[in-house]
């Protein structure tokens, strides 16, 4: 539970399939959340294979972690934009492109989609890593031969080093980017637009203010995302940490459309105190 989001997840895990490494997940759930420009409900259940690879050797290959992974998705979404965004009635034709009702704001269907999530990892320390690099890809394909009220293949990509300079320096970078592809912007939910902003992504720019707007300037998300960071983290005493940071970041409104040159930025600096479940950190 959170003021943007309220859920309930269950979960039945056979860690032994048949060889190690190999599990198994079945996953039901019904998820509420409500962001700056929409809300959305979701229920349903999963069914996913996963095999780790990881590592758990000697020099080189300590704290090496590699894992794949696959689900099937079979969820009922429904989804609304905010007030403000449904009192505009320049807005209407807009809407009805994104398959949201022009009346209501609403939109509802049923998701049936696969998705596959590779990731490997040699940062040894998750919770706060200072040396190695973390990989990790995303491809999820709903429609089709799948049924459901969805059609579209999202795409997603990150990648994140950590350099180690000397006892008190770490030098950090990180990359993502993503796309919704597909012919009909109907056909792909309001909620899986991308937002750019926030704590977590570019920091400095307020949660989604970063986004593609309508004509009365209200964010609509968009279907090409890319955030890129660089932090350089130094100790000041005991758990106490500080850190300075350059973000950037944009968000387009079609399929695998990135412009370099439009990315917004953002610079700042921050504190970090390492806590037994990690950081705790103020930008």
């Amino acid at each position: 539970w959170s003021s943007l989001e309220q859920g309930l997840r269950g979960s039945f895990i056979e860690p032994y399939l048949f060889q190690p490494g190999l599990s198994l997940r079945l996953s039901g759930s019904t998820w509420w959340a409500q962001e700056p420009i929409y809300e959305y409900r979701s229920s349903g259940g999963r069914v996913g294979l996963s095999k780790d690879f990881s590592r758990a050797g000697v020099g080189a290959d300590r704290g090496v972690r590699s894992r794949i992974s696959s689900s099937l998705i079979r969820e009922y979404e429904d989804y609304s934009i905010s007030e403000s965004a449904l009192a505009d009635p320049t807005f209407r034709e807009e809407l009805i492109a994104l398959g949201l009702d022009p009346d209501t704001g609403r939109g509802s269907g049923t998701l049936s989609a696969l998705e596959i999530d590779f990731e490997r990892s040699t940062s040894l320390q998750p919770l706060n890593p200072r040396q190695g690099y973390s990989v990790s890809g995303h491809v999820e394909r709903a429609g089709s031969l799948l049924g459901g009220s969805f059609n579209y293949t999202e795409v997603l990509g990150e990648a994140r080093t950590y350099l180690e300079l000397g006892q008190r320096f770490v030098w950090a970078n990180r990359v993502r980017s993503g796309t919704l592809a597909g012919s009909d912007a109907a056909q792909i939910p309001f909620h899986k637009r991308y937002f750019v902003g926030g704590a977590s992504s570019v920091r400095g720019w307020g949660r989604y203010q970063v986004s593609p707007l309508s004509f009365a300037g209200l964010p609509i998300g968009g279907r090409t995302m890319m955030e890129v960071s660089t932090e350089a983290r130094f100790g000041i005493r005991g758990k106490l940490n500080g850190v300075a940071f350059v973000d950037g970041g944009n968000v387009w409104l079609k399929p695998w459309d990135v412009q370099l040159g439009d990315l917004r930025w953002a610079a700042g600096p921050g504190l970090r105190y390492d806590t037994p479940i990690g950081p705790m950190r103020f930008d």
